[in-house]
């Protein structure tokens, strides 16, 4: 069992091993321990195989929801929502465009976002409340490769063709799709 009680740049590191060992599909199911220590206390971590608690080992997204609660997104099997201790999974047979995500980010005010294969969606942190964002809402593609969220809240994704923006009230706006050099491009990732 994992623990996360521990300061926001043990977690990161942590978390950054967990997903390039993950990215890297070692095949080994043995366990693994990392020994870490803050300032407190001393912490044993057991890692088990991530074969046993993922169901599938292509991730491709990472994000941190507040109170240590990792969200990953996997090639194949949808999101994966991991607290330490249990594991929640949500797919598209749960709402979700599809179970090939690529990126995974928390909102401000608490939402998980995801881009994805099939267009973006958003949830809440319990995996309900699903709402999906597709090229016929007005995204400039459905196969979506980069994500980021800007202070305001407003999600920010990009695939073939531009960047397109949702708004908090749910409106989505085109960028680049008016310049033919950007129109032939596909976008990769963004930050705002």
């Amino acid at each position: 069992m994992l623990g996360w009680r521990m300061n926001s740049e043990w977690r990161f590191l942590v978390a950054l091993t967990l997903f390039s060992l993950v990215g890297l599909s070692i095949p080994s199911r043995s366990s693994a321990e990392v020994m870490t220590q803050s300032e407190k206390n001393r912490q044993r971590w057991v890692v088990r195989s991530l074969y046993d608690q993922f169901p599938d080992e292509h991730i491709r997204g990472l994000s941190e929801y507040p109170r240590g609660v990792m969200w990953f997104g996997t090639w194949g099997e949808g999101l994966v929502r991991y607290d330490g201790r249990n594991r929640l999974q949500i797919k598209s047979s749960d709402g979700l465009p599809t179970d090939f995500i690529r990126r995974v980010s928390v909102a401000p005010d608490g939402r998980i976002w995801v881009a994805a294969r099939g267009g973006a969606a958003s949830l809440n942190e319990d995996g309900t409340g699903i709402e999906v964002f597709t090229e016929e809402d007005g995204l400039v593609s459905d196969d979506l490769f980069g994500l980021d969220i800007d202070s305001q809240g407003r999600v920010w994704v990009t695939g073939p063709g531009g960047v397109s923006r949702i708004n908090v009230d749910g409106s989505i706006q085109q960028f680049g799709t008016d310049r033919p050099d950007l129109a032939k491009n596909c976008g990769r990732s963004v930050a705002v």
